[in-house]
């Protein structure tokens, strides 16, 4: 199995449900939601992580042509690929397959 470079889908989780990153910091939940919607527009925590993810999995989808959807699922700090291909389709409309092939 391919090193995890990113725990960023339990970052969301935790996120949206103990605000522990927040803890993590020394910081309040609720400050810290305060200080990433002002950095960001308005975009929850939940949401910025989110867009961040799916932005470096269509990047590493692009630009990794010999790598699998698989090992792209592990880099990004998914545990299972199945979960990752979920998360993809409900995010984006698409298979990461056929984001695959749309952009090849």
């Amino acid at each position: 199995m391919p090193a995890k470079t990113l725990q960023t889908p339990q970052l969301i989780e935790d996120i949206e449900r103990s605000g522990s990153r927040a803890d993590l910091l020394n910081l309040t939940p609720k400050y810290l939601s305060k200080v990433i919607r002002a950095a960001t527009s308005g975009i929850s925590p939940a949401e910025w992580i989110e867009q961040y993810v799916t932005t470096q999995a269509k990047h590493l989808i692009e630009t990794r042509a010999t790598q699998t959807l698989q090992e792209t699922a592990y880099m990004l700090g998914f545990s299972e690929p199945s979960s990752f291909y979920r998360y993809f389709k409900r995010v984006t409309g698409m298979t990461a397959k056929q984001y695959r092939d749309s952009h090849s």
